[in-house]
């Protein structure tokens, strides 16, 4: 690769269906590998459309998306040029995945035409000789017309990255990935919601890929990336959903403020404590939410606590915090590892926001 390390290539328009498809991808990268909960920051538009990177940086999911209908073979082995060019670059990638709609079954073998879910996972394996030799074709076409591949790279790499992509059928109902992400129950949110939460995360991407132009760019290395501004973070999805979840986006609230859900005041009011302490006791209050929002490998957990809270609150109105917090399912993780100020704050929030449905 000479003296550069890794050069930004030209990004293409997004058409709509490009659009949602992308939001397809990240959220498959989000919840539907076995090492999901490992991704910490996602990279929209750089290495590909969507990169995954875990909290140390050195395991990375690169993700290249279509959004286009049934795909061919020769198609395929096109639209895998991006991910092959970042398979023979400096950088490890450890996943190269390529996100479609769907496929015709006549392409693949006995073993994967049964797909009876929205999402499957294919490898090379799964498709029929014919299928392979028309995908191989494509990818050849495809470097050959692109001036950002190389030339120094031999068969052997070439069969080597097939042998490794991952092909996703990724088309569930945008609904579904959010119902997937989020551990949510129907009794909680309806899926007007869950939709309007997914057009919210695809509106986000779009607003990070559109926000500047990074083509030609010269990372020097990995970590370089987080200067371009195209980050978008596990936690910034996750109180995403909670915000929609519960009406109440109070973790912006204090964003440079102290925030008062008004089913907190009482018990705030009946701590013997200065106004600078109450402060305090706030601002610990949000940090403690956000420390739990960033456990990924408790996210079922934190999910399994809001749909309680949310049940007990809907069932039973006239409750105080404290008595919802009482009734809160004490086998969950975090009603001992968590601050009770810390929890009844929460509560506040959710029955807060509870309350402006009615």
């Amino acid at each position: 690769m000479g003296e550069k390390f890794y050069q930004v290539a030209s990004a293409e328009k997004t058409t709509k269906s490009a659009a949602e498809q992308e939001t397809r991808t990240l959220l498959f990268l989000m919840g539907y590998l076995q090492d999901s909960e490992m991704i910490e920051t996602f990279i929209i538009d750089v290495f590909n459309d969507v990169t995954a990177l875990d909290r140390e940086e050195t395991k990375i999911w690169d993700a290249q998306s279509k959004g286009d209908g049934q795909c061919s073979p020769k198609e395929i082995g096109k639209d895998l040029v991006t991910l092959f060019r970042n398979f023979i670059s400096i950088i490890d990638f450890n996943y190269y995945i390529l996100s479609i709609k769907d496929i015709s079954n006549k392409n693949l073998t006995l073993v994967a035409i049964s797909r009876k879910n929205p999402i499957t996972i294919l490898t090379y394996s799964d498709f029929t000789d014919d299928a392979k030799a028309e995908i191989k074709n494509g990818l050849l076409v495809a470097c050959n017309d692109k001036t950002y591949i190389d030339n120094d790279y031999s068969e052997k790499d070439i069969d080597d990255f097939l042998n490794k992509v991952i092909i996703v059928l990724n088309n569930d109902k945008p609904q579904n990935y959010i119902k997937k992400i989020a551990f949510t129950k129907e009794e909680i949110i309806d899926e007007k919601v869950l939709i309007q939460i997914f057009n919210e995360i695809k509106i986000k991407q779009i607003s990070i890929k559109t926000s500047s132009d990074v083509n030609g760019i010269i990372l020097n290395s990995v970590q370089d990336v987080h200067k371009l501004g195209r980050d978008l973070n596990f936690i910034t999805i996750n109180s995403l959903i909670l915000s929609r979840i519960i009406n109440n986006d109070f973790l912006d609230k204090n964003n440079g403020s102290q925030y008062i859900p008004i089913y907190f005041s009482d018990y705030l009011i009946s701590l013997n404590m200065s106004d600078e302490d109450k402060i305090d006791l706030l601002q610990d209050c949000v940090n403690d939410i956000y420390r739990i929002l960033s456990f990924k490998n408790m996210n079922k957990e934190f999910w399994s606590l809001l749909n309680d809270i949310v049940i007990i609150c809907k069932e039973n109105k006239g409750l105080n915090v404290k008595e919802i917090y009482e009734m809160i399912n004490k086998k969950n993780i975090y009603y001992s590892s968590i601050k009770v100020e810390s929890m009844l704050y929460f509560i506040a929030c959710v029955k807060g926001g509870l309350k402006d449905e009615d």
